[in-house]
């Protein structure tokens, strides 16, 4: 596939020229969506909302219809409650698994777990707490409340649905308002489930794509394709949905650091030069906002004293920040 294709075809998926009404439909879109940085993960939002608001999406997420969890990867992400339970059916073993080594290591015993989880459902039941008090009641029975440690004792009650993300940073709720939405699909379904959404929303992409993305084994990933047989579109390594857009790539915009513009694909340099790689993406694999035009990154951007200050060449007077930071509706 020449380059030019799979930049029209990826701009027509990320829906980044043709926004939805509303901020849920974004997240119902994308399925989960990068959230460590709840900021970038706000604009990411935005970026493919008509009108794009942040009062809207804290709204959305004061109402549950956006949650934030320990979806895969290691990694929070955005989504909707219905699709919280389908990545439980394909990741919650193996999350676990990941992680206990990781525990072992920390020296955190399964003992510790169980009493927090008992302490933090106890705490949550009458209503959200924030990372300071949910630490000071983790004290109370004498286990780490700080650190590393307190943050992988809240990160297993999230794996073992005790709780989830609150709308405000650094506030948790339990997951009461969940059980509605709990599954009863197999671990097959709800793979082909997610890979609909991941190729419907990001094709075309490789099997190497999404396994960079979902962090799953490449078997795994292909006997998935192997299910969507009869919906996929496959264009030599690349699998996409027959609907998905050509859309023209007459742009310039500012994109979120994390935005799945560039951390959906494994191999980004039909979209980032590799002059800039070590400019957007960091050692410590942070990605920083970018600038793009015509579906290729032409810097980096941050926002200093109100002002709009990027890396690149191009001359920017309006940008689709504007309306997201505006104070006024």
């Amino acid at each position: 596939m020449k380059n030019s294709e799979l930049i029209h075809l990826r701009t027509g998926a990320q829906r980044i020229l043709a926004p939805f009404e509303k901020p849920d439909e974004v997240v119902a879109y994308f399925g989960a969506m990068q959230a460590q940085n709840r900021d970038q993960m706000l604009y990411a939002i935005a970026s493919r909302t008509k009108n794009p608001s942040r009062t809207k999406i804290e709204q959305a997420l004061s109402e549950n219809q956006i949650i934030r969890a320990w979806a895969f990867r290691g990694t929070i992400h955005a989504m909707r409650p219905v699709d919280y339970f389908l990545l439980k059916q394909v990741y919650g073993a193996r999350t676990q698994q990941i992680f206990r080594g990781y525990w072992k290591r920390l020296g955190i015993p399964e003992s510790d777990f169980e009493r927090s989880n008992a302490e933090l459902k106890k705490q949550l039941a009458s209503g959200p707490k924030t990372r300071t008090e949910l630490a000071k009641s983790i004290e109370g029975i004498g286990l780490p409340n700080s650190g590393i440690p307190l943050a992988q004792l809240i990160a297993r009650a999230n794996l073992d649905d005790i709780l989830v993300f609150h709308a405000n940073s650094n506030t948790f709720q339990n997951t009461e308002f969940l059980k509605p939405y709990q599954t009863d699909a197999t671990f097959d379904e709800a793979l082909k489930e997610l890979g609909r959404i991941y190729f419907k929303s990001r094709g075309p992409a490789t099997i190497q794509d999404f396994n960079w993305w979902s962090g799953l084994p490449q078997t795994t990933i292909k006997k998935m394709i192997a299910n969507l047989s009869g919906e996929l579109v496959q264009d030599g390594d690349f699998y996409f949905y027959p609907d998905t857009k050509k859309t023209t790539t007459d742009h310039t915009l500012l994109l979120a650091g994390f935005d799945e513009w560039l951390i959906s694909y494994r191999d980004r340099s039909v979209h980032l030069p590799e002059e800039l790689q070590h400019e957007v993406i960091t050692k410590n694999g942070l990605f920083r906002p970018i600038v793009v035009q015509n579906g290729v990154v032409k810097g980096t951007w941050k926002k200093e004293k109100n002002k709009i200050v990027h890396t690149s060449d191009i001359k920017i007077e309006t940008t689709n920040y504007d309306k997201f930071s505006a104070k006024t509706e």
